[in-house]
């Protein structure tokens, strides 16, 4: 992709985004070839790629908070910093800090939460409340991070 022009290889991106995102053990290369698509597409081709990439990270945010905090908060920063925010997105930034001890950073997030509309806010809360309940290792770290700095959470 690196000798045509960056429409082309937006558009390249976006098919070989769509070809991996049907294999379940690509999703994380599908998800990087959208991302491709997003920083070098014209504006139909970011909003074909942002759909899509939302889309996937859906489907990827259980599996990336059942390994480790820093590929879930990577993956979340990389989609917030292309106007991707979700909630899963957001609460994937929220678990992430906390599962790699960022605990400052993690209270900030949690702090900011609160300028974010009240249906988005309730779905971060109902993302996290499950991971607590079922006793995750984010959960726990989540629990945690809220003890520690005295519930300064939701």
């Amino acid at each position: 992709m690196e000798n045509t022009d960056d429409a082309t290889a937006a558009q390249a991106a976006a098919n070989l985004g769509l070809m991996l995102g049907q294999f379940p053990e690509r999703h994380l290369d599908a998800a990087q070839a959208f991302i491709e698509g997003i920083d070098r597409g014209n504006p139909d081709c970011v909003n074909f790629c942002r759909q899509s990439l939302t889309e996937l990270y859906t489907v990827l945010f259980p599996l990336l908070v059942k390994e480790d905090g820093e590929r879930l908060l990577l993956w979340a920063i990389k989609l917030n910093q292309r106007q991707i925010a979700t909630p899963h997105v957001l609460a994937g930034i929220v678990l992430g800090t906390a599962l790699t001890g960022q605990v400052d950073a993690g209270r900030e997030v949690l702090s900011g939460l609160r300028k974010v509309d009240a249906d988005h806010l309730n779905e971060i809360e109902r993302i996290l409340a499950c991971e607590v309940t079922a006793d995750s290792a984010a959960g726990c770290a989540l629990q945690s991070m809220r003890v520690e700095h005295g519930g300064a959470a939701s």
